[in-house]
Order: structure tokens, then sequence, then C-alpha cells
């Protein structure tokens, strides 16, 4: 229990320290993430609308979708801030505070995840303008108020959800090896039933000596 208790504890300090040391960092970095987040998003809009409505720009650390109303002219209608992408950074620092990972898997997970999340933040952006034109009556399909929440709840979840899927086995291993090493569960060689020569490592249960 006591060793559960420090895996967690170590866990949540690394945690916090890589959240704070990348809080800082991501005021340089949201720029351009945005930056990409639009030029992915720009020609995905070009391929889900017909008439080819919505110019996405960035601007400093905020993404503008903007409707063209005439030709040649366009109008602001919704933006993204520095924190609707803000999820990289606690997606970051949960990879940094996992336990039993070496870091060139680390940094391969972390870099597989990072690459999910922005393609889920490019999709975020698109399918938010497209039902805000729906809400707004701009396009066919009422104000789908349910697909809305769901999206909504995506953007909400998706770093907790990546995270999971690409370290669940390291945690796992993690946990494993705190059982195999609890004092009930010390392991004794013996011979293996049917067979010669081989060694079975079997947990022994009780006291030890």
């Amino acid at each position: 229990m006591r060793a559960s208790l420090r895996l967690v504890g170590r866990f949540a300090l690394v945690f916090v320290v890589a959240l704070a040391v990348l809080v800082a960092v991501w005021t340089f970095v949201a720029p351009r993430y945005g930056t990409a987040v639009s030029a992915v998003a720009q020609p995905a809009f070009r391929w889900v609308e017909r008439d080819d409505v919505t110019v996405v720009s960035p601007q400093g650390d905020t993404v503008w979708a903007y409707r063209r109303v005439g030709q040649d002219r366009v109008a602001p209608f919704m933006f993204f801030d520095r924190y609707a992408f803000f999820a990289v950074v606690p997606l970051l620092a949960l990879f940094l505070a996992t336990p039993n990972l070496r870091w060139g898997r680390r940094v391969a997970l972390a870099a597989g995840g990072v690459a999910a999340l922005f393609a889920l933040h490019v999709l975020y952006v698109v399918v938010s303008v497209e039902l805000s034109y729906s809400a707004a009556g701009l396009t066919a399909g009422g104000t789908r108020e349910i697909a809305q929440l769901a999206v909504r709840l995506l953007w909400e979840a998706s770093p907790i959800v990546i995270w999971l899927a690409f370290t669940i086995g390291a945690w796992r291993r993690a946990f494993a090896a705190l059982q195999a090493s609890a004092p009930g569960n010390v392991l004794r060689p013996q011979r293996a039933a049917g067979t010669e020569g081989a060694i079975a490592w079997t947990p022994r249960e009780g006291r030890t000596e």
C-alpha cells in the first residue's frame, strides 16, 4: 500500500512541476501551434464546405474564423484563443510524469499523443464553426445541441483519453512490479512440473524467511 502511495505521489509531484514549466513555455508556443492548426484546418474547410465560405487566419495566439459575405469581403465569425488548444500542456505533463517508461519510449508516446490531439483540435475548429453556422441559421440543420455538447465533451476529455490509451501498459507494468515486490509475494525458484532443468518462479505467500 505504501509503495502504491509513493508511486502515485511521485506521479502527482512530477506532474505538477512539469505542468508549471510547460504553462510558462506555452506562452511562446501557442502562436505557432495556432498557426499549424489554421494551416491544416483551411483545406479541411474546403473539403467539407460546398461553397467554401470559411477563411481561417491566425492572429497572434488566436485563431479567427471569417465567413465570406461577398466578393473579396469577409466578416469575422468566431475565434479560438490560446486556451482552446491548451490541453497540449497537461497532456505533455502527464506523459512526463508517467512511471515505468524509458525516455526514448516516453518521447515517442508523447509525440504520438500530441499528434493525435492536434488532429482532434483541427477537427474541433472545423466542427465548431460548422455547427455554429447551423445554429445561426446560415446552413440547414437546426441548432444541433446534442452535437455541440458531444464536441464540447470530446474537446474536454481528449487529453485524458489519449494519455490513458497510450500509457495504460506502463501503468499495468508499474503496479504489477509493486505487487510482485510486496512482502506477501516473495518469489522463490521451483522446478517446473514436466520440464528438465527449467526453473519456474512462483509467488510464495505468508511470512518470509
